[in-house]
Formats: structure tokens, sequence, C-alpha cells
């Protein structure tokens, strides 16, 4: 399974924490001999011979945890746009997370103005929690992006991926951990600014970290020849 972690409108990533991996290997005529399965029933990973109508088939399905997932690191940098005019873009207000300045003026006639932007993470219930080692992000420390562990992002939500996805919903069928069921984690921005005429001086961003259980799975399929007990084959 995977754990989803949403970075706004239409914007996601996924790290998978769990994996299915089934291998299908298919053969015909001669390849179809008694070698082949034994190769198929006898190896690390025993699999399921079948034969029939001249082919044969061997299907081999492993599953295993991701090592060391929540190490995975995520990077995001974010940013807003707000038109004062009521939509007519004559005073927009742009920035982002990663830049020392902001924009300012009409739409096509925008000026650069010096400004500062500082990001701070907090949990569901509103208190500070840390990413990449910190609760706070100026844009100096944002300008590659900021960066932190799945791990650091699952603590600001209240979970681990040990954590039992009943004790966050009550729901039928759920998975002993969140490990093997997924988890989606939702962020929430919120901008206030200190505004004078001159322009505004600093805009500050509270991210904040939920999750949610969710059965979430991405598949991935591929076909290639490999070599089988009796030639290439199809797997």
């Amino acid at each position: 399974e995977e754990a989803s972690s949403k970075w706004g409108a239409g914007a996601e990533a996924f790290v998978g924490t769990f994996v299915q991996d089934v291998a299908t290997w298919e053969g015909v005529g001669a390849a179809c001999s008694g070698a082949a399965q034994d190769w198929c029933t006898s190896g690390t990973v025993q699999g399921r011979y079948s034969a029939s109508g001249g082919g044969c088939a061997c299907v081999m399905e492993e599953e295993f945890f991701a090592q060391n997932a929540e190490e995975q690191m995520l990077v995001f940098s974010h940013g807003y746009e707000v038109d004062t005019s009521a939509g007519l873009g004559l005073h927009l207000y742009r920035g982002g997370s990663q830049f020392d300045f902001d924009l300012q003026g009409s739409r096509g006639a925008m000026e650069r103005r010096e400004s500062t932007m500082r990001t701070t993470f907090r949990g569901p219930d509103g208190s500070l929690c840390k990413v990449g080692g910190k609760s706070e992000w100026t844009s100096a420390d944002a300008a590659n992006g900021i960066a932190g562990t799945l791990k650091e992002f699952l603590a600001c939500a209240g979970v681990t991926l040990d954590t039992d996805p009943g004790s966050i919903m009550q729901a039928a069928g759920l998975a002993p951990h969140v490990r093997t069921m997924g988890v989606s984690l939702e962020i929430q921005l919120e901008y206030r600014n200190e505004f004078t005429y001159a322009g505004t001086k600093a805009v500050y961003c509270d991210v904040r970290v939920l999750a949610a259980p969710l059965w979430s799975r991405r598949h991935i399929a591929d076909s290639v020849w490999l070599p089988g007990p009796a030639g290439s084959q199809r797997a």
C-alpha cells in the first residue's frame, strides 16, 4: 500500500510502504516441461504452476514492506495569489515560500517588492510540530523547497505507519496498521500578512497536517522477455 501525501489542489506525492509483487512467467511447447514445473514451485518464492492447451504459466507472489519508508524525503514549495479587485486582475498579490520578494500590481504589469514568508508547521490541534528538524521555515530556508521525512509529516498529523487505523476512524474492514492499509495526508495552508501602504512586508503561512486512513494503491505492470528454464519466455 502507499502513504499518499497531497500537496493541495491537484498535486500529490506517493510513498510506497507495502509491496504486493506478482510475477508471471508464460511458456509454450517444449518450455512446458517437468523442469519448468520444478523451477516454478521449488524456488525461493514458491509459485503456482499451471498447464493447458500446449501452454503453461507460473505465477509467483511475494509481499514485503518497503525498507525505511519513514525516511523517504518529501519536498514541496507553496505559494499564493490574491486578487483584491473582485476578479478583475487590477490589484494582485503573488508570492511563494522560496522567495524573498512578492509581486504586486495589475495582471501583466506586476512589480517586484521586498517581502518575506515564514512557514510554520502545526498539528491538527494547532500545536507546533517539526518538519526538516524545525517548526518554522524562512524564505531563505525554503529556497530549495521545504524538505522533511515522511516520518516527520506523519508525526505532525499525530500518527506513525504502525498506528492502528481504528484509533483514527471508526469503519469496517480496516487493516491492522497504517503501513499495510495506507493513509492520506492532507496539507492545509492558511496565509496571513502584515500590510502597510508601502506594500506587503511579511507573509505568514500556517501549514496544518491532517491524516485519514485510506486504502491506497498504485498498480505498476510491465512485460519483459526473461530467460526461462527452456529458453526466453514472456514474463
